[in-house]
């Protein structure tokens, strides 16, 4: 980790937005570059207009490849468009505007001409096909532009169908092979109305704003936070989120403080993550700095990520707290079946309403906020609280996740690694009982490699969105014995990055 990690951002760290944007007209990526394509990650696309990998042609045609999905799947209803606050986000939106408005499609626009966070249109595409037919061709579907937590040089685009949640790789994998038809081509058969043309009143208007807040009290015991006098922080770390907070604290009457309500596409007000990068994410102790300075002067603190999908939870007891430390207070709800919860290591989880039906099949970043300080107000105890309380009873876990670089070939190589790949038998003294490449329950792919003895366990894996890979371990023994299981994951991936 750099030295200067969680210090704040210097002009030399910043990006030209002027540069940036302007690259996003200029550039133009050529489809027979592996690194020029469009690629659908974790979540959507992701690139820079500055490496031409995502500029205004790949917009274009992965709109228009959207647009020939939707009429393959026979979906014919409205598309819900939204955006973050990234310096590539508006200009992105646009070109898919012109693409969408050619092609005839019911765009679905906010009606304020504001940011869009992920869980809000998520929100809105279930709220749309509540009473259809899973077949119904009127249902709606949705894009989100966003590159989530990624830095500001970075652009994303996502496509989220009917189920409201983030495609499947069948569907990501045909709309980006269709996309790259299209850049090859030179763009031929794709259909383009320009911006300047377009009546943008005439497009469908939305407000995912007041349709978002004003439903989260079927989620959460809103009254019971506001009873409570539970004192809120919540710091939208220059996100999608910004004025949703606003309008929760006013809605509900919540004690509730936007920490900082600026928005800047250089997020010159960040502090540096890990690897002196500028990165909106929440789970990051660097990223994260100013909020755990000020974890006194609040009873929860909470940040977002750029389109507010992600959460981070700062309490006075223990800081920022790891995100399998917040989930864990799920645990028990989901042994027993009382609880139906989705949730993941990188800070994001959504689950049902109190009636039990669906709130987002997309991850939500403000949910999860909000559900720490009705934690608090209803039980009297902090989730880091709890958690302690859970390792008086049953132990201490060692865990930790290193990110570092890789390459986008260093990465392909990473996510093919087969469990021959370690020779070994042992891992920091204990014999090695599995080695995974597959899940066991259904056999699906985990994208890299998981190794495991009686006691501790690792696993690396590359990013979904961007040009690192991740290596996850725990051990049950401690943390000097964590670090001998690092220490030899990390020969393990080196010999297959070659290093």
């Amino acid at each position: 980790m750099s030295s200067h990690a969680g210090q704040p951002a210097e002009a030399s760290d910043l990006i030209d937005i002027d540069e940036l944007i302007a690259a996003y007209y200029d550039r133009t990526p050529d489809a027979a570059v592996p690194e020029q394509r469009v690629a659908f990650g974790t979540s959507g696309h992701r690139g820079s207009s500055l490496s031409t990998s995502f500029n205004e042609d790949h917009i274009l045609a992965t709109t228009q490849a959207i647009v020939d999905y939707r009429a393959a799947q026979g979906i014919s209803g409205p598309l819900f468009l939204g955006r973050d606050t990234h310096g590539l986000s508006l200009p992105a939106e646009r070109s898919a505007i012109e693409v969408l408005v050619a092609n005839g499609v019911d765009v679905r626009v906010d009606s304020r001409d504001a940011w869009v966070p992920t869980p809000a249109l998520s929100h809105a595409i279930l709220t749309y096909n509540r009473d259809l037919d899973a077949s119904d061709p009127r249902r709606a579907d949705g894009i989100v532009v966003t590159p989530s937590h990624n830095p500001p040089r970075d652009g994303g685009f996502k496509y989220n169908p009917p189920h409201g949640g983030p495609a499947d790789t069948d569907a990501t994998g045909w709309i980006a092979d269709r996309a790259n038809e299209l850049i090859a081509a030179g763009l031929e058969g794709v259909k383009r109305t320009r911006h300047a043309d377009i009546d943008l009143d005439g497009l469908g208007q939305y407000d995912f704003r007041d349709a978002y807040v004003r439903d989260l009290a079927s989620i959460i015991d809103v009254d019971a936070i506001k009873n409570a006098g539970v004192r809120i922080g919540a710091d939208p770390l220059g996100g999608a989120s910004v004025e949703y907070w606003a309008l929760i604290a006013e809605v509900y009457g919540l004690d509730l403080t936007v920490v900082n309500p600026e928005v800047d596409p250089t997020w010159k007000f960040m502090t540096l993550d890990w690897d002196e990068k500028i990165r909106m994410d929440p789970s990051s102790p660097s990223a994260m700095a100013s909020l755990v300075a000020a974890r006194d002067e609040y009873d929860i603190l909470t940040g977002n990520d750029a389109d507010a999908d992600r959460h981070g939870i700062v309490t006075p007891d223990a800081g920022l707290m790891n995100p399998n430390h917040y989930l864990a207070w799920f645990v028990p709800g989901l042994l027993d079946g009382s609880v139906a919860f989705g949730g993941e290591e990188s800070a994001g989880a959504s689950f049902l309403r109190k009636d039990g039906t669906v709130w987002t099949t997309d991850k939500d970043g403000i949910l999860l906020c909000l559900l720490a300080a009705e934690i608090l107000a209803v039980t009297g105890k902090t989730p880091s609280q709890r958690y302690a309380e859970l390792e008086a009873e049953f132990g201490a876990s060692a865990y930790q996740r290193v990110d570092a670089p890789a390459s986008p070939a260093q990465k392909s190589a990473l996510s093919k690694l087969w469990p021959d790949a370690v020779t070994a038998t042992e891992l920091a003294g204990e014999p090695i009982t599995a080695k995974l490449s597959h899940a066991p329950g259904n056999g699906a792919a985990i994208g890299g490699l998981k190794v495991q003895t009686e006691s501790a366990w690792f696993a690396a894996r590359p990013s979904g969105t961007e040009d690192v890979y991740k290596l996850y371990a725990e051990s049950l023994r401690g943390e000097e014995h964590l670090r001998e299981v690092q220490e030899e994951a990390r020969a393990v991936v080196s010999a297959a990055l070659g290093e």
